[in-house]
C-alpha cells in the first residue's frame, strides 16, 4: 500500500476517533458547556488585557483537568502556540506595539512594548482556542449540532452540521477510491507529485460532495414537514453551579478589561 493511501487511512482513523468520542453521562450539560465556551472564546478574542486572558486560560485549563480531557487538547494547543509565536515574532523583533508598514520589519529594536504585544497576541490565541478545544474534546462533534439545535434561530446551522456529518463517511469512501486509483498510476515517490495527486483529488471530491448533498437534502425535505429538528436540554443542580462559576469568570474578565489594570504605552 502506497504512502499516500496509508497516511490517508491513518489520519481518517484519528479523525473518526475524535468524532465518535461521546458519553451518555456528562459532568456538565453539553449545551451549557458549548455556549459557555463560545462566550469565553469571544471575550478572549477581543480582549487586550493580559490579566483577563490569563484568567480565561487558567480557568479552561482547570476545566480540562476536571473533565479529564487535558491529554486530548495538548497537540492542538502546541500548534496554536507555534502559530502564535510565528504571528507575533515581528512585534518581538521590531519592538513595536503594532506594525502599520512593511518597512519597519527591516529594523531590529527589541523593547518592553514589543515584548508586551508579543505576549498579548500569544495569550489571546491560546485563551481563545482553549475553551472551544475543551468543549469539543468533551462533548464530541456529533453533539455540537444538538447544542445548536436548542436555540430556534440556530436550527438551520444545526441541520447543516448534521448534514455534513451524515455525508462525511460516504465522501471519505469516494476519496479513498480516488487515491487508490491515482496512486496505482504513480511511478515515482516524489513528494511534489504526491501533492499534485492530492490536490487533483480535491476538485473531484468537491463536485461529488455537491451532488451528494443535494440528493440528501431533497430526500430529507421529501420525508419531513419542512421544519428543522428540535432538541431539548435539561439542567441539573451542578449545571447551575457551572453557569454561576462561568458568570463570575466572565464578569471578572469584563471588569478587568474595563478598568485596564495593566496598560503599557
Amino acid at each position: 500500500m502506497g504512502s499516500i493511501v496509508r497516511g490517508f487511512i491513518s489520519e481518517i482513523a484519528s479523525v473518526f476517533e475524535e468524532l465518535n468520542r461521546a458519553s451518555s453521562s456528562y459532568i456538565v450539560n453539553p449545551c451549557i458547556l458549548f455556549y459557555s465556551s463560545i462566550t469565553l472564546a469571544i471575550i478572549a478574542s477581543f480582549s487586550s488585557n493580559t490579566i483577563a486572558l490569563l484568567i480565561i486560560l487558567c480557568f479552561t485549563i482547570a476545566l480540562s483537568l476536571v473533565l479529564k480531557v487535558y491529554k486530548r487538547i495538548v497537540k492542538p494547543l502546541i500548534l496554536v502556540l507555534v502559530l502564535g509565536i510565528i504571528t507575533g515574532l515581528p512585534l518581538l523583533v521590531t519592538g513595536r506595539s503594532y506594525i502599520d508598514t512593511i518597512s519597519v520589519l527591516g529594523s531590529i529594536n527589541p523593547s518592553w512594548a514589543g515584548i508586551y504585544s508579543f505576549t498579548t497576541i500569544v495569550l489571546r490565541l491560546l485563551a481563545a482556542a482553549t475553551p472551544m478545544l475543551v468543549s469539543i474534546a468533551y462533548i464530541g462533534c456529533y453533539n455540537i449540532h444538538r447544542s445548536l439545535g436548542v436555540l430556534g434561530f440556530l436550527r438551520k446551522i444545526s441541520f447543516m452540521i448534521m448534514l455534513f456529518l451524515t455525508i462525511l463517511p460516504r465522501l471519505l469512501r469516494i476519496l479513498f477510491m480516488l487515491l487508490i486509483a491515482r496512486e496505482a498510476r504513480v511511478m515515482t515517490k516524489s513528494k511534489r507529485f504526491s501533492w499534485s495527486v492530492l490536490t487533483s483529488s480535491v476538485g473531484d471530491l468537491l463536485l461529488t460532495s455537491t451532488h451528494i448533498s443535494q440528493e440528501i437534502v431533497f430526500a430529507f425535505k421529501a420525508r419531513s414537514f419542512g421544519e428543522y429538528p428540535r432538541y431539548k436540554t435539561y439542567l441539573l443542580q451542578r449545571d447551575y453551579l457551572f453557569v454561576t462559576i462561568v458568570s463570575i469568570v466572565v464578569t471578572t474578565c469584563l471588569l478587568v478589561e474595563l478598568f485596564g489594570f495593566i496598560k503599557i504605552g
